[in-house]
């Protein structure tokens, strides 16, 4: 083997390394921003679901509906509050720090910050934040129309 061939084999080798670690740095980024597009798409559905949910419900005056709401595990728990008056809120300073901010938001989507947050149709919720764990991605609610409102409780 000559010199030259030498160094043009050690030249390959390094291309193939830098060639490779490239491959796979940008293969994980992509990787990456697709997990997080899956997770924002996830939580938008949830928010419609909800939604539309509530919205069915409250048409028809003392309709009562359980609904289960797909919510990613990477999420522990949904909070709600009432509209206006919420006593109980020290409890959940992510929340007490958003409704004194000015938020109008009455649906918190939790991990350990809030992760998403939004104001759904008039809610009631008995003795302060309704706050609902996430049970192996999935959030049970108890719907019940009040005719301009509807009351949310944690379905058994």
């Amino acid at each position: 083997m000559k010199k030259g061939e030498v160094t043009s084999q050690i030249f390959l080798y390094v291309m193939v390394v830098v060639v490779m670690g490239l491959s796979l740095l940008l293969g994980y980024k992509y990787i990456s921003q697709f997990s997080n597009q899956a997770s924002v798409m996830s939580l938008d559905i949830f928010k419609k679901d909800l939604t539309t949910s509530i919205n069915t419900v409250s048409t028809n005056f003392g309709e009562v509906d359980v609904v289960d709401l797909k919510l990613p595990t990477k999420y522990s728990k949904v909070c709600f509050i009432n509209n206006g008056a919420n006593p109980e809120l020290d409890k959940y300073p992510l929340i007490q720090s958003s409704v004194d901010s000015g938020a109008v938001d009455n649906v918190f989507v939790m991990s350990k910050k809030i992760e998403l947050s939004f104001k759904t149709a008039n809610i009631i919720v008995e003795q302060g934040p309704l706050c609902i764990d996430n049970n192996a991605g999935v959030v049970k609610i108890k719907i019940e129309s009040l005719g301009n409102s509807v009351k949310l409780s944690q379905a058994k």
